[in-house]
């Protein structure tokens, strides 16, 4: 999965909700992405609230389509935040490349243990 893919799933997977299916790689992590700039392209030129309410609206569609919500009884555990660090950790500069490229790798193993 590409880097980009990477992080539209793991931002997906924030807050328990979980992919459908066996497309996870190819399908569901570019889904919202797409779905918002569809939308967006095809109202170049509007400047109405509407126009960003519709890309909103359709990004949210998207993942409700592709996602199935938490359990109510799960809690939060370590599985959920190492979904929620691997989200974030792009955004992280205090870390060299190769302790980002380490940590990633941790947090891989904790996030696919639990599948």
């Amino acid at each position: 999965m590409s880097p980009r893919g990477a992080e539209g799933l793991d931002l997906i997977c924030i807050g328990g909700r979980k992919p459908k299916g066996g497309d996870t790689e190819q399908v569901v992590a570019p889904a919202p992405a797409a779905a918002r700039r569809s939308s967006t392209g095809s109202s170049v030129g509007s400047k109405s609230d509407f126009v960003a309410r519709l890309s909103e609206l359709a990004r949210a569609a998207v993942i409700k389509a592709i996602t199935t919500d938490a359990p109510a009884d799960s809690a939060p555990g370590p599985v959920t935040a190492a979904v929620a660090l691997r989200a974030v950790l792009p955004q992280t500069d205090v870390l060299s490349e190769g302790e980002r490229g380490l940590l990633r790798e941790w947090l891989a193993r904790i996030t696919d243990a639990s599948r």
